[in-house]
């Protein structure tokens, strides 16, 4: 039995403590990190890392500083609460810009961590009920089309209002 169990453990070990590898064509994964599943009163900081998937240096381009948001949804899917808020232009004025593509280069493995607070108010200033919010941060990509990988899954919260 014993000798069974280090054969596993010899098998085994190595495989887990491997590096995990990136999707195909998957180069980073975008996630919501250390933000608390209840939140009563106050402010809420949120984490939005970026992380090379790939064995080797890797481009982002998410802008010089980062671009991101982070979209707060409630029960009902209706966005409540967006860091940035997307641009309006005047009526019948469009846009052709093309911007050159800007960011860093995140070294393998490497986690690039940006913070936002989230006050725990709508984007009309007022405090949210109580009830479950879903939280999506995105990076903003600055060579055209969405990249995979800069969109975060959903991270839900319990915000939690007193009645007094």
């Amino acid at each position: 039995m014993k000798r069974l169990l280090l054969t596993f453990l010899a098998w085994a070990l190595p495989a887990a403590m491997a590096q995990p590898t990136a999707p195909q064509g998957v180069t980073f994964q975008t996630r919501i990190a250390g933000v608390p599943r209840v939140a009563a009163a106050g402010l809420l900081p949120v984490r939005l890392q970026l992380k090379n998937l790939t064995p080797a240096p890797a481009f982002a381009p998410i802008g010089y500083p980062p671009d991101f948001n982070i979209v707060v949804t409630n029960a009902q899917g209706q966005i409540v609460r967006q860091r940035l808020r997307p641009p309006t232009l005047p009526e019948g004025v469009v846009t052709n810009v093309v911007i050159a593509p800007r960011g860093p280069t995140l070294n393998p493995r490497e986690v690039l961590t940006v913070e936002w607070t989230w006050d725990l108010r709508d984007d009309r200033g007022q405090p949210v009920r109580t009830g479950r919010y879903c939280l999506v941060g995105m990076f903003q990509s600055t060579s055209g089309p969405a990249m995979p990988g800069l969109t975060s899954a959903p991270w839900c919260v319990w915000v939690l209002r007193s009645n007094a």
